[in-house]
């Protein structure tokens, strides 16, 4: 058996070798180690040694830093859609993340890891500068299939038509809802938009019921 080589007090990578720590349950060497953020963890000596851990996370977020600064596109607007699109979903002090991320919407790991991945497909499907993006589904993430460039005009009216009522204890969006009662999804819109019905109103009243000019 080989004798052990003591690591204490080297570095690999941001890991700094704090002490020895107890083996695994296969018998493997472990060592406490500290990141260069203070973050401390329990790190086998062979993921040490070859590499394989380096930091507590720290390299991959600024190489992936990096990767998308480096391409010149960090003052364009693109990159501003690409950015603010990634804060509303992953950071909890953003304003809009209770609408987004804590709805459980995401973006697809390729857009969220590299920028040029996210202005190809961008440029590729007709990005412009008088565009924003949106979603299809607003129920559903930000990824390829269910994202397109629209302007103002057209995403107002898929937000509007998008609305989520709640009915009976359930919420929904009016697409959901249309399909549920068989109401069109126009005329609840209209309901709830346009003639400032109460979502209880606007799902139990039948269509041939339905006076257009009661407020």
């Amino acid at each position: 058996m080989s004798s052990l080589i003591d690591l204490s007090g080297r570095k690999f990578g941001y890991w700094k070798v704090i002490e020895r720590s107890l083996n695994t349950k296969s018998g493997q060497t472990t060592w406490l180690c500290e990141c260069k953020c203070g973050k401390r963890k329990i790190v086998q000596s062979s993921n040490l040694r070859n590499h394989s851990s380096e930091s507590c996370g720290c390299i991959r977020k600024e190489r992936l830093s990096q990767r998308n600064t480096k391409h010149g596109m960090t003052e364009t607007r693109l990159y501003g859609i690409w950015r603010n699109m990634i804060q509303r979903t992953t950071n909890a002090n953003n304003p809009r993340y209770r609408d987004y991320g804590e709805r459980g919407i995401t973006v697809c790991r390729a857009w969220k890891e590299d920028f040029r991945v996210f202005e190809k497909w961008a440029i590729e499907n007709g990005y412009a500068e008088n565009l924003t993006i949106e979603r299809k589904d607003n129920n559903k993430g930000y990824y390829p299939d269910n994202c397109r460039w629209a302007t103002k005009k057209e995403q107002n009216i898929n937000t509007r038509q998008n609305h989520c009522l709640t009915f009976q204890g359930e919420t929904k969006s009016i697409a959901e809802w249309a399909e549920i009662t068989g109401i069109k999804r126009r005329v609840l819109s209209d309901r709830i938009n346009k003639l400032g019905w109460s979502a209880e109103k606007a799902l139990s009243t039948p269509i041939r019921f339905q006076n257009k000019k009661q407020p």
